[in-house]
């Protein structure tokens, strides 16, 4: 989405005076910068849901009960008491992050939106497995 708006500001703004100043925005034509920009931008919605998408998952028992077959008294006992309840649904938050940075940041074309589809194909397959 915002490749192309920068590519039809700097469509419009050709031959004008802000022909110059919207420049910058060549840089979209860049894999790499727009590659850059979406890890950032899915780093920053990562920070930003993940307490609000555990906090969800919390309120909906979205928890795991481990079955504990280590020692008793063992550390990975102590690690799997400390876990008991935590959602198991944290590729949700993954799979948000990364379907809203494609829609922000790509070029979009038929292999993208395959790719996409086959995310949320297998987010789903994944969500009936657990």
């Amino acid at each position: 989405m915002l490749y192309y708006l920068s590519q039809k500001l700097l469509e419009w703004s050709a031959g004008t005076v802000w022909a110059e100043t919207l420049s910058p925005l060549r840089l979209f034509r860049y894999i790499t910068f727009r590659s850059a920009c979406a890890a950032l931008t899915a780093l920053l919605i990562s920070w930003w849901l993940g307490a609000r998408v555990i906090a969800w998952l919390k309120q909906l028992k979205f928890g795991q009960d481990y079955a504990d077959k280590a020692e008793a008294g063992g550390s990975l006992a102590v690690r799997l008491f400390s876990k008991k309840g935590t959602p198991t649904m944290g590729g949700i938050l993954i799979v948000l992050a990364l379907n809203l940075t494609t829609l922000l940041w790509a070029q979009w074309n038929t292999l993208v939106q395959l790719t996409l589809l086959s995310v949320v194909v297998l987010t789903v397959v994944g969500f009936y497995d657990d």
